[in-house]
């Protein structure tokens, strides 16, 4: 941040926000960069050639780019008529292809011209069709499964069945490929989205069945999927790249609480799995302290009270002591962490290591 830098570029506080916000480097270290240099802070910063868009908080303009790019999304997506049918699949395929390429390109000219967020979220749009050009690939080469049923494009949002894992497979790999490229946050957003689809899809897929039903194959394989998510958003988190791991954090309980509240809380279950339930969401109320992360506390929260709930509902329907036991323990819980803030968080804030970064 010196005034005459060695190869005449001067970096400004606005490059390292917006090194920040692609997730090129934690916020920490701007803090740590702004305390080891308090005389820059009042530097004005050095004029760029290029404009910069408003990226802080909500404003009009980031409002505006958002809706723009949600609906040329939904547009291809979840509103796609039977008028796209109408079309031959030489016509559609070609269509979407067109659609991708020239999202993709306007939105990478865009990037180029100084605005992120905008050619950021036509790349994001772009990259949300990739299923349809797939999905029409595929009825034009005569790759559709020859057992799948002859779905609709809308219908990849309602129905689970086999027949979609190719799309979604290809989708993934071109969504990293994007991502490698551009590294814009909201992508995670696309590709966590298909993986929570991929997970039940393929769980059709295994069994050979399009009768999804949540059996023990659904939840193997959707716990499966949720742990993987989830720890690559825990290895991005530790690397620094919170907003790369918020959406992979959703997803992956999303896809968590389900399976594994079917496969331990089903009332022809024994107790024991019921009890690893529980224990698997009070691990996740630990893990919200140690990644500073909302995502896992809420859901770690509603895990403990499913499990309460089926307790008070399933297990001590009609017991009254139920009721006041689970007061008390309340009761001792609050207790508990006011004397943990009282003696034991003086000594444990010293020695508990915190990852880069929150989500």
């Amino acid at each position: 941040m010196s005034s005459e830098p060695p190869n005449g570029r001067a970096f400004t506080w606005a490059d390292l926000e917006r090194w920040a916000d692609e997730g090129l480097i934690a916020r920490s270290q701007i803090a740590a960069i702004r305390a080891a240099e308090p005389e820059a802070i009042a530097r004005p910063p050095v004029p760029t050639s290029q404009p910069r868009e408003a990226r802080h908080g909500l404003n009009f303009v980031t409002v505006v780019y958002y809706i723009g790019a949600f609906l040329i999304l939904f547009a291809y997506t979840v509103f796609m008529g039977l008028q796209w049918e109408g079309l031959s699949p030489a016509g559609q395929f070609t269509l979407a292809l067109v659609t991708v390429a020239a999202l993709l390109g306007i939105g990478a000219v865009v990037r180029r011209a100084g605005y992120e967020i905008g050619g950021g979220l036509l790349i994001f749009a772009g990259t949300g069709i990739v299923p349809l050009v797939v999905y029409s690939f595929q009825h034009m080469a005569g790759l559709w499964p020859e057992s799948g049923p002859e779905f609709h494009y809308e219908d990849f949002y309602d129905v689970i069945s086999s027949a979609w894992v190719f799309m979604e497979v290809i989708t993934i790999l071109v969504t990293i490929a994007v991502l490698w490229w551009v590294r814009f946050p909201l992508l995670v957003l696309l590709l966590s989205f298909w993986l929570w689809f991929l997970s039940m899809d393929l769980a059709r897929w295994i069994v050979g069945d399009d009768e999804f039903d949540y059996s023990g194959t659904e939840q193997v394989i959707g716990v499966l999927f949720a742990v993987a998510t989830l720890g690559v958003g825990v290895a991005l988190q530790r690397r620094g790249l919170r907003d790369y791991s918020f959406w992979l954090y959703l997803f992956g309980h999303l896809m968590l609480l389900p399976n594994l509240g079917d496969w331990a809380l089903d009332e022809d279950q024994r107790a024991l799995r019921g009890i690893v339930f529980l224990l698997v969401y009070v691990a996740v109320v630990a893990a919200s302290v140690w990644l500073q992360s909302r995502i896992f506390l809420v859901f770690g929260a509603i895990g403990v009270y499913c499990y309460v709930g089926y307790l008070a509902f399933e297990i001590f329907e009609d017991a009254l002591g139920f009721t006041f036991s689970l007061a008390f323990i309340g009761l001792l819980l609050i207790l508990g962490a006011i004397g943990f803030q009282r003696y034991l968080q003086p000594w444990w804030s010293g020695r508990a290591g915190r990852p880069r970064g929150a989500a």
